[in-house]
């Protein structure tokens, strides 16, 4: 019989059941990994993942399947935080204070890597104006220095019609 493989992050899992291949995993869960996977993790790594979206739990539960010290998700929506807190991370409101600054008390010091699970469309503290750099900046403020950033996402210019 055929054997087929379907890639799951990155380990090819070969196929034993009766169908003939796994299941792919859904695409908010590759996301997620792959982005705590190009960060640079390693076991006992702390981490600091914005957006508790999706792709931003997806991201946080991947680092505390892999060993993670401790994994603090930032977000201002509290269904998204409260989320964030049952799978064991540390949820941070971003309009309670500055988030960087925040996660550096809870942690005693800068997380070893940092997740960007929003993309261009974040918002600042006031929740109405789209800052798209504000996530790259806090993440940068927040990792140490020779640490990692895992952006999964895409940073896309605004379209501008020609005339």
């Amino acid at each position: 019989t055929k054997r087929h493989t379907r890639y799951f992050p990155h380990r090819y899992i070969p196929s034993t059941n009766a169908v003939g291949y796994y299941p792919t995993p859904h695409p908010l869960i590759r996301v997620g990994w792959h982005g705590i996977e190009i960060s640079g993790f390693q076991p006992g790594d702390s981490v600091a993942v914005f957006g508790a979206g999706p792709v931003g739990l997806m991201a946080a539960y991947s680092a505390q399947l892999r060993g993670a010290s401790r994994v603090y998700v930032v977000d201002r929506v509290p269904e998204r935080l409260r989320a964030a807190e049952r799978i064991g991370a540390t949820p941070i409101d971003f309009t309670a204070g500055d988030a960087v600054d925040q996660i550096i008390a809870l942690n005693g010091d800068m997380v070893d890597r940092s997740v960007d699970a929003v993309g261009y469309q974040a918002v600042g503290k006031d929740n109405s104006t789209e800052q798209p750099n504000i996530v790259l900046e806090n993440m940068i403020r927040v990792t140490r220095a020779c640490g990692g950033l895992g952006i999964p996402g895409l940073y896309v210019p605004r379209f501008v019609t020609p005339t």
